[in-house]
């Protein structure tokens, strides 16, 4: 099974079509209209010259700004600002540099065709130096408002982010800090007093590292690999006792996953999803498997055997996943339900720099 990764949306998703319209026939109509009507004005042109002016300048003007913004929403894509800012801003200056270069050689041909009398002494490189002003201020304004959506779409994601910690702290204690958890555990607990009080010293300091551990890992937004699957080496240790050869978990990862990161507590809630839903039993028993694999997801597994007692999630444990991992990942969480087995496909995340530091 493989499991593609989604992108996110392209640079020119930044500009809403209403938008993206407005701006540009307002900066058109602005630059390409009313500045060269006010200059024809103040200069006293005849009316013959002064629509010259502003037919000339409209047209230099509107392809400056459709050719600009291709550039740069083209540039957005293939050198995102995030990614490569250096290589973004050079490329743009040299391209944008170059277009105008070759619209005002269009334009300066086409008024000496039309007869550069009409529109007075003409210098080709004063020209070509007010086309690049218009060049630059659509550059600008573009680049402007892609930050403006940035500076607020971090803003979102980084209160979004806090209210699902906050919700995945209260999640997670409450699947955990329950009656039936602690009553199981507290059975075992006795029942290995009764017969072994070293490994009831064991059991309890094991379940002890466990709590500990929740506590100090759901403080974090993110923790690495390693962290996460020595809690849960715990966790199945704890339930171990209870179910025995019931419960089998196997990992198989190469060495260079466990300094990757993941959402605190990610791979308990699915363990403890699995163990909610399905029987566990000697004869039958549920297995859970951890790999990874060759486009860098890790892929939970777990065989489906339906308790007879089951009650329906509710999906918050799922959804509170998938929504942690969109805001810290260009990739999607995959999950895939089959008669004969439950899959999550996660995606490993090499880095992170948290929201505020962006």
């Amino acid at each position: 099974m493989k499991y593609q990764p989604t992108a996110k949306g392209p640079f020119k998703a930044m500009w809403d079509r209403k938008t993206d319209i407005l701006v540009t026939s307002a900066g058109i109509f602005l630059v390409g209209i009313v500045l060269p009507a006010v200059y024809s004005i103040y200069h006293d042109f005849t009316l013959t010259e002064s629509v010259l002016r502003i037919t000339v300048v409209l047209l230099n003007t509107s392809l400056l700004w459709m050719g600009c913004r291709l550039i740069i929403n083209y540039l957005g894509i293939k050198l995102p600002w995030p990614m490569h800012p250096v290589r973004h801003i050079l490329a743009e200056v040299v391209l944008i540099t170059a277009y105008t270069f070759i619209i005002t050689i269009v334009l300066w041909q086409l008024i000496n065709f039309i007869g550069a009398e009409y529109f007075g002494p003409l210098n080709f490189w004063y020209e070509f130096a007010g086309s690049a002003g218009i060049s630059l201020l659509i550059s600008f304004l573009h680049e402007a408002y892609y930050f403006y959506q940035q500076w607020k779409s971090n803003l979102i994601r980084s209160e979004t982010l806090e209210k699902e910690n906050i919700v995945s702290k209260y999640e997670t204690l409450k699947n955990q800090v329950n009656p039936h958890f602690l009553f199981n555990s507290l059975n075992t607990l006795l029942g290995l007093i009764e017969e072994d009080q070293n490994a009831a010293k064991g059991y309890l300091e094991n379940m002890s590292d466990f709590f500990r551990q929740i506590l100090q890992s759901a403080e974090k937004p993110v923790i690495s690999l390693a962290e996460e699957l020595d809690m849960i080496s715990k966790y199945y240790e704890l339930q171990q006792k209870r179910y025995g050869d019931g419960f089998r978990l196997t990992i198989k990862l190469p060495e260079d996953c466990y300094q990757s990161l993941i959402p605190p507590l990610t791979l308990q809630m699915l363990l403890e999803n699995a163990l909610k839903h399905n029987s566990v039993a000697s004869k039958s028993p549920l297995e859970v498997s951890i790999v990874h694999t060759e486009n860098d997801y890790l892929v939970i597994r777990n065989n489906i055997q339906k308790r007879q007692d089951r009650q329906h999630g509710t999906g918050t444990g799922l959804n509170n996943i998938i929504s942690r991992y969109s805001l810290i990942s260009s990739k999607d969480v995959m999950i895939n339900h089959s008669a004969v087995e439950f899959v999550v496909a996660l995606p490993v995340i090499r880095s992170y720099k948290p929201i505020n530091q962006l």
